[in-house]
């Protein structure tokens, strides 16, 4: 298969931002040849470029300030790998009912975390005498074991998990 029929089919192109896009230090000399891609990738009927990152709306739009200055500008961004954002000639528009379904989903996990970390760590202490609860946080519990053959799944003892 040519490159050149692929990406006269291509309708989405995602993309990370870190890393991808942006490394340690801009390299200003592939801007201009990326934008041209996607100029010729836009031609596509429905094409779309998304970008999935871990940021914050705002660090994105902080960030990606040189390639904006380019004319590089995605078609949507997804932030904090949840939340979709469409492009509109003002700004990034929230997908209201989407983001948030994703916020409601974060909630109630992390209510159910707060109520079974606890519970673990109960159980951890009382099971487990070989181990120690080392630390608990909201999303987290921490703990070691007093020698690497007690940390070993080889061992006969029976868990309760």
């Amino acid at each position: 298969m040519k490159t050149d029929s692929f990406l006269d089919r291509m309708q989405l192109l995602v993309t990370d931002l870190d890393g991808t896009l942006l490394g340690p230090r801009p390299e200003f000399k592939h801007y201009n040849d990326f934008r041209d891609l996607l100029g010729r990738l836009r031609r596509n009927p429905g094409f779309n470029w998304v970008i999935c990152t871990g940021r914050s709306l705002a660090s994105f739009q902080r960030i990606f300030l040189p390639l904006g200055s380019f004319g590089i500008v995605p078609d949507c961004v997804i932030t904090s790998h949840a939340y979709i954002y469409q492009r509109q000639t003002w700004g990034y528009l929230p997908h209201l009912l989407w983001n948030i379904h994703i916020r409601n989903l974060q909630w109630r996990h992390m209510i159910r975390m707060r109520i079974a970390l606890p519970r673990l760590r109960k159980i951890l202490a009382r099971e487990t005498p070989f181990a120690r609860v080392t630390g608990l946080d909201r999303f987290h519990v921490g703990f070691r074991f007093d020698d690497d053959h007690t940390s070993d799944d080889t061992n006969d003892r029976r868990r309760p998990w």
